[in-house]
């Protein structure tokens, strides 16, 4: 958390220096139209996005980016195609290559990587993705450490990854609405949703403590 905390305050500070807190809402719709109208930036988009997921990138910032600049629905998918690209990427990585790269990366999920072997399969996989506390890139390379079959993997992966996906496209495309002038309803909706999101990533920690407690 602390590590993340810094990473955002740095970006911060770094959009604040470029003067992109000084964007003006009729200037911010300008620009988002104008990349929006643009033939190639859609497909150039989800090239650049599966190709970073693939090498081990978190893809977040690069799911908020495709809201906030594609709107919801073209939004959606676009980063639903391109994680699913950058999944299959990163799989393939795990399975092929593997190497110590791939196993400090897993370092920590040792019984992660045991319940995909003892239940390989599309519901295992399936579980996985849909655990918003699991990182991406830690279920991708865990499916192909584990050796699941591709086309299980694939599958699973599809349909697990459209919630947060959803929902992180929805967070941006709303941020934008708000600052761009739809009013403060947008951002209101934004926060909810970011709050909804990240509290749903540690509800099964929580969880996890009280059991144990009692």
């Amino acid at each position: 958390m602390g590590v993340l905390a810094l990473i955002a305050g740095a970006a911060a500070l770094v959009a604040w220096r470029l003067g992109y807190f000084d964007l003006q809402g009729s200037a911010l719709r300008t620009d988002v139209a104008r990349v929006r109208a643009t033939p190639w930036a859609g497909p150039l988009f989800v090239a650049a996005y599966a190709g970073i997921t693939a090498v081990g990138v978190p893809p977040t910032p690069l799911t908020l980016l495709g809201g906030a600049v594609f709107g919801f629905t073209r939004g959606l998918l676009y980063n639903w195609i391109a994680l699913l690209g950058g999944s299959a990427g990163g799989y393939a990585v795990a399975r092929l290559v593997g190497g110590g790269v791939v196993q400090r990366l897993l370092r920590g999920h040792d019984d992660l990587l045991g319940q995909l072997r003892r239940h390989r399969g599309f519901m295992a996989v399936l579980r996985m993705q849909l655990l918003p506390f699991i990182p991406s890139v830690v279920a991708n390379y865990a499916a192909g450490s584990a050796r699941i079959p591709f086309l299980s993997f694939v599958g699973a992966t599809a349909l697990g990854i459209v919630p947060i996906t959803a929902a992180y496209t929805y967070v941006a495309q709303q941020v934008v609405a708000g600052v761009s002038g739809a009013g403060r309803h947008a951002l209101i909706v934004a926060a909810a949703m970011a709050t909804v999101t990240v509290g749903a990533s540690y509800a099964p920690a929580i969880a996890a403590q009280l059991r144990r407690r009692v």
